[in-house]
């Protein structure tokens, strides 16, 4: 199987780490199965690859996960795919003499700025892919545990190495006859051991040290894959990856270099029947690790994802359906479901992320497992496409509580009217909510629109007592003095009477233009619009949200800004919110253990966060109704609402982020997150810190689910269905 090596870009350990690892495979296969450390190509950038066999794997990836954090292992085709104007040329690398030492990664350092530095930098700077990405390069070194009789020959050679000769020439000529594959030249230093005598007092030499340790049987081979027509470009390559090895040559070992052997790229390498070198664990460290941070080469694959480890005890959806479903784990080899408890999800989720980093995917998951578990929801969607996606994935025992309020629906319209007051609610609380999502979408406020805030206020003040009364009504209201009358009549506060009574009667008739002028054309900017008209128009309304929070039904909000506009969502869309607000604060008339649980997903908040957010974040747990709120940067949320996010929220999740938001958002996550976390996570993955038994756990990597395939008709049947229940039309 092979395997490409992600390792982190701030692993410092490199040699260290692959040193420790090959000492385990060394003890672990006593059948001395072949493995394969490669340099090459990853995708399109330069990176680690381990071709092991698979009664290795087990060992292999135990070892990685312990001795490197935040190594991400993915899969790799076995071979390349043969194309016929290919070939592939080959040139071999052997240790001279082999029994020697090569200059190891302790020895490397820059002479500059007397630090260690990092040996493999000159090779990955030779293996870069090129621009064409026609030219592939690779490194292969394949090694197995030396046999006995092979380890205990070198050791006699290594021994044999630390007599004292007679002259300095004999010792050389020894050297570089004991140490040869030649028959007759190893007979000829057995001749030259007479003139020698054991040197007791001499200390072990690297060769001894070596020969005494575990060894392994290597062989290297350097390949680059080109086309046929590129033979001199192929060469030029070769000669460049060659030389770079001449960087570990110690005083006493070097790598030699075969001739240049050429062959179809489809071709297997021929069978290794050559003598095989030996290397000791660290030297095959210093020929294949994982670069040090502060190699600089051309499209060098680093994992920019850094490695948290998961708490204890996390939900799991498979163990307990009560769980709502979140993604599974990320970290090593683990990759358990998790999820949140209900009594959690009453806290609050957040989600911010980059637009595309996979925010609507986890929305998707997360309400895809309430629906299942029979739960009332509620999704306002300023776009529409995870409307889409809900709908094909509500089950058929569940069609029946399904509304969708589909904001631009011109012959079937769902209506709402935000001036209803659900059963045990305070009109002027219905009052007030509406007032603040004007106030959010005109941007009024009581410093520089005093007088118009207070005609206003005024105005939904008396039609919520006012039967059959819409928001439509507020134009008739200032204009028609008979209907004023009418209203006014009905009204049982006596501020709001004397108002109109005293207050706007005696205004003379050209202030009294020239301030209502201010508000309608303000008003006059939505209220003319048809397709509000015709969803704030109905009196009566379709869309009762007390009820459908008491009944566990399924309310879809779809607001698409492409086909009802932008402003004319926010305002619908904050007239809901605030209205969700007032329902639910309204089941106050009924026993907490009663109060059903209603869950409310919000995405791209910020569009539909009145003044009276906050409150609505601190209270609403009370009244069992739980928000989860996704936006896609920070800068989004004014000040109020964000500390109001950041003081409530209970649960955690950020996807990808830019560089400002990494910081104002890593402190909430703990010391365990850095921004570079958060600038570097991959496209559906989310840093996480969920709320676990009413505690904050510490925070770690999850990846979303893909959704589950479902048939093409079963978004149409559901809005079939909604619309014969829920549509004004057919009433």
């Amino acid at each position: 199987m092979r395997l490409a090596l992600h390792t982190p870009a701030d692993f410092d350990r490199g040699p260290v780490f692959v040193e420790s690892v090959l000492k385990s495979l060394h003890r672990a296969n006593p059948k001395r199965l072949p493995v394969t450390l490669e340099l090459g190509r990853v995708d399109d950038s330069v990176g680690l690859i381990a071709d092991v066999p698979s009664e290795l794997k087990a060992v292999f990836m135990a070892q990685l996960a312990d001795a490197c954090p935040g190594l991400r292992v993915s899969v790799l085709p076995e071979t390349v795919p043969a194309t016929a104007d290919f070939a592939t040329a080959t040139r071999r690398l052997r240790l001279v003499p082999d029994v020697l030492s090569l200059a190891t990664h302790r020895e490397f350092e820059d002479t500059l700025d007397r630090v260690r530095a990092d040996p493999l930098s000159t090779v990955f700077s030779a293996l870069r892919p090129s621009r064409s990405g026609r030219l592939r390069s690779h490194v292969r070194l394949t090694l197995k545990p030396a046999s006995r009789s092979r380890q205990l020959a070198a050791k006699k050679t290594a021994q044999q190495l630390q007599r004292r000769f007679l002259s300095l020439r004999l010792a050389d000529a020894f050297r570089r006859c004991c140490t040869s594959d030649r028959l007759l030249r190893r007979l000829f230093a057995a001749l030259l051991l007479p003139f020698s005598r054991p040197a007791a007092d001499r200390a072990p030499t690297p060769a001894l040290r070596k020969c005494e340790g575990l060894l392994f049987e290597s062989w290297l081979d350097i390949e680059v894959a080109a086309p046929a027509d590129a033979r001199s470009t192929v060469r030029e390559r070769l000669d460049e990856i060659a030389g770079a090895f001449g960087q570990f040559a110690s005083t006493e070992a070097t790598f030699a270099a075969s001739n240049v052997m050429v062959r179809p790229v489809a071709r297997p390498a021929n069978a290794r029947t050559r003598r095989r070198f030996l290397l000791s664990p660290v030297e095959v460290a210093t020929l294949w690790h994982p670069p040090a941070a502060d190699v600089q080469s051309a499209r060098l694959d680093r994992n920019l994802l850094a490695e948290l480890e998961p708490p204890l005890h996390l939900p799991n959806p498979a163990t307990d359906p009560t769980v709502t479903e979140l993604g599974r784990v990320q970290f090593r080899q683990q990759r358990d479901r998790v999820g949140l408890s209900l009594e959690d999800r009453r806290r609050h989720v957040f989600v911010c992320g980059k637009t595309g980093m996979g925010k609507s995917t986890l929305l998707l998951a997360m309400l895809c497992s309430d629906i299942r578990a029979g739960r009332g929801v509620c999704l306002i969607d300023p776009h529409g496409d995870l409307i889409d996606a809900v709908l094909s994935r509500i089950p058929r025992r569940r069609t029946n509580d399904v509304c969708l309020f589909d904001a631009a629906e011109r012959l079937h319209p769902v209506t709402f009217n935000p001036l209803a007051i659900p059963s045990g609610s305070d009109p002027v609380l219905v009052a007030e909510s509406v007032l603040s999502c004007f106030e959010h979408v005109f941007g009024l406020s009581e410093s520089a629109s005093p007088r118009l805030l207070h005609i206003l206020r005024n105005s939904l003040l008396t039609l919520v007592e006012h039967p059959g009364a819409t928001l439509l009504s507020i134009n008739r209201l200032l204009t028609d003095d008979g209907f004023r009358r009418t209203a006014t009549d009905r009204v049982s506060n006596p501020v709001v009477q004397q108002f109109w009574t005293d207050e706007f009667s005696r205004w003379k008739p050209a202030d009294r233009t020239a301030f209502v002028a201010s508000l309608q054309n303000k008003l006059g900017a939505f209220l003319t619009n048809p397709q509000l008209q015709r969803v704030l128009g109905d009196p009566r309304g379709t869309v009762h949200l007390r009820r459908m929070m008491d009944r566990r039904q399924i309310l879809l909000v779809n607001l698409s800004k492409g086909r009802l506009g932008e402003s004319p969502s926010r305002l619908l869309g904050s007239l809901l919110v605030s209205s969700l607000q007032t329902a639910a604060m309204s089941r106050a008339d009924t026993p907490e253990p009663d109060r059903r649980d209603f869950l409310i997903s919000i995405d791209e908040f910020q569009h539909f966060a009145t003044q009276s957010f906050a409150s609505l974040l601190s209270e609403s747990r009370k009244y069992r109704v739980a928000l989860t709120l996704a936006n896609q940067y920070l800068d989004q949320i004014d000040p109020t609402t964000l500390a109001a996010v950041f003081g409530n929220v209970g649960s955690l999740l950020s996807f990808q982020l830019g560089p400002t938001d990494s910081e104002t958002l890593a402190p909430q996550f703990g010391n365990r997150v850095t921004p570079d976390t958060l600038l570097n996570l991959p496209r559906y993955h989310a840093c996480t810190r969920l709320l676990i038994d009413g505690h904050p756990a510490r925070p770690f990597l999850l990846t979303t689910l893909p959704p589950p395939r479902v048939p093409d008709d079963r978004a149409e049947a559901v809005r079939r269905v909604s619309r014969h229940r829920f549509a004004s039309s057919f009433r």
